[in-house]
């Protein structure tokens, strides 16, 4: 009932406009059989004056109603950009994307500071060869990994969804230490 209301307002004021002028055109051509048997040209001519102005009247009187039709459809596309999870399941058009995962400029608790596991020349390349904005030892797990940023991404994110940088470079640049894991101290 809810879907597509911009197209179903649009659908009215074509129906309005035409149906309404079409009716406007069968009434005046009842007038016009009935003036050609009457003597009364008179009241004819009003009536004939007054169907000529509806004619127009009720096509251009549905314009306004289009227009607002367009306009709620144009702000629901403009919604759908800016929060795709929003779209409504059943249109087959506006069906909902992957959203990305939720992003974070804090440390997660298993992430743990550059500089608190690699010394500060270590740390001050890494920054020098992936971005300013990593801070933080990148982490991979099952579904998801974590960059040096201190964004969560999903596993199948070839780049970061808070800083772009490529996974592959977050995990390659990171500095050589002598322990396998910095978790294992």
């Amino acid at each position: 009932m809810y879907n597509n209301i911009g197209g179903k307002i649009k659908g009215l004021a074509k129906i309005i406009g035409i149906g309404g002028a079409m009716l406007s055109g069968f009434a005046l051509f009842i007038c016009l059989i009935v003036a050609a048997g009457s003597s009364r040209w008179g009241d004819m001519m009003v009536a004939i004056i007054v169907l000529l102005i509806l004619i127009p009247g009720c096509i251009v009187g549905s314009y306004p109603l289009y227009g607002f039709g367009e306009l709620v459809e144009k702000v629901g596309r403009l919604a759908e950009k800016e929060n795709p999870s929003q779209s409504d399941p059943a249109d087959p058009q506006r069906a909902p994307k992957e959203s990305a995962p939720c992003s974070t400029k804090e440390p997660l608790s298993q992430q743990e500071l550059l500089a608190a596991v690699f010394s500060k020349e270590s740390v001050d390349q890494y920054v020098r060869e992936t971005n300013a904005q990593a801070k933080y030892v990148p982490l991979l797990q099952e579904d998801v990994w974590f960059c040096a940023c201190g964004a969560v991404n999903q596993q199948e994110d070839d780049e970061c969804v808070n800083c772009a940088l490529p996974k592959e470079t977050v995990f390659a640049s990171l500095p050589q230490i002598e322990t396998t894991s910095p978790w294992d101290r």
